[in-house]
């Protein structure tokens, strides 16, 4: 390896919002498109992100794609990694628009019980919460827990972002 030329070719696609960068310029997306790398809590920031998007901006709808693979060894045996490779994409809009599930999205208070869980990633018990009918789920990281609650107000009420997935 010492004998081979840098490339900055391949350093670019090593990098993790490679994936993002390389569907705007070919879609012409001039939107806004963001990448997090959280560790476990990832898909909690990525939803955090997109939450504040839609305050931001509560006309444009927001599309959060949580994915993640098998890492091989040696980072396997030094990072954590999920049991199996997945992608998620869940369509999330403030309008409250007809089919949409309103939610509600923050930081759990110390000492909530916390919801069984499931899987082993937290976007996975997301979404056996999400299809089962519990009123609320606590996601519990390094980073701290996370709450997802069903909303009992109005829909079109801003401080209600809503999922479609």
């Amino acid at each position: 390896a010492a004998a081979s030329p840098l490339s900055p070719t391949l350093f670019g696609n090593a990098v993790h919002h490679t994936p993002t960068g390389y569907w705007s310029i070919t879609a012409r997306n001039p939107l806004i498109s963001r990448t997090i790398s959280g560790g476990e809590a990832s898909f909690a920031y990525g939803y955090l992100e997109a939450s504040c998007l839609m305050r931001q901006y509560p006309e444009q709808p927001v599309l959060l794609v949580v994915a993640d693979e098998i890492l091989p060894e040696p980072f396997a045996s030094a990072q954590h990694s999920p049991p199996f490779s997945y992608a998620v994409a869940l369509l999330l809009c403030a309008d409250g628009s007809e089919g949409s599930i309103p939610l509600q999205f923050g930081r759990s208070d110390p000492g909530t019980t916390r919801a069984p869980v499931y899987y082993s990633e937290p976007v996975c018990d997301f979404l056996h919460w999400l299809v089962c009918d519990q009123d609320q789920a606590q996601f519990m990281t390094s980073a701290g827990g996370w709450q997802w609650q069903r909303c009992t107000i109005p829909p079109s009420s801003s401080s209600c972002p809503t999922g479609r997935p």
